[in-house]
């Protein structure tokens, strides 16, 4: 049987490999569940990322704190009902290379993720090359989508909120303006103002 919520991951990791039932079923008893509430850490920064986070249901955010003390959100995790966005949490460069970590992951609303030691995915790997597969088309998606980011970052402002706007509306339903001003890159009162010249834009079309 399926254990909840890990659907979507059989679905992504039988695209890849060719998997039976009874090993697919092997290889979720190296995940254990754990729920968090809405504002709870699931992970904090300053340790080695030991553990791989997925996410079940709901939505999360992935963030890191300036010297200054400036919180600037990173990437938003959603998995639930139709949204199926960056599921997987935790420090990725940490994990890899088992370094001090520097980013912080918060639910953003009650959540359910399936965590596992740096070992038993260790052992995951060791006990069938098809998961090492996996594993490394994994580590390419994370690396893509870094330098995604890095592309993205050099749109001006309201290239970059009309881009979350077209593709990632959910964004704006989960962060509040603070912390998805620190996502586009830019403070709150710009994004007001980015927001107020679209309602007034709008607010000047002619009525028919």
């Amino acid at each position: 049987m399926v254990r909840f919520g890990m659907e979507k991951l059989r679905t992504y990791s039988k695209a890849l490999i060719e998997l039976t039932d009874e090993e697919w079923h092997d290889s979720t008893k190296f995940y254990k569940l754990k729920y968090f509430k809405k504002g709870e850490s699931i992970r904090e920064a300053g340790e080695v990322c030991t553990q791989a986070y997925y996410l079940s249901n709901g939505s999360a955010r992935t963030y890191l704190l300036t010297p200054d003390g400036k919180d600037i959100t990173l990437m938003v995790h959603v998995n639930k009902d139709a949204t199926f966005l960056d599921p997987f949490l935790g420090d990725f460069i940490s994990y890899i290379t088992q370094s001090e970590g520097k980013l912080f992951c918060e639910a953003l609303e009650d959540c359910a993720v399936y965590i596992s030691d740096y070992s038993n995915i260790e052992a995951l790997y060791e006990s069938d090359i098809r998961w090492m597969r996996v594993g490394k088309l994994l580590a390419e998606e994370q690396i893509i989508k870094l330098v995604e980011r890095k592309k993205w970052s050099r749109l001006d402002a309201k290239e970059r909120y009309a881009y979350i706007q077209k593709h990632t509306p959910i964004y704006e339903e989960l962060l509040p303006d603070y912390h998805l001003a620190s996502f586009l890159g830019i403070t709150p009162q710009s994004l007001s103002r980015i927001k107020k010249g679209i309602k007034q834009k709008y607010d000047n079309l002619p009525y028919f």
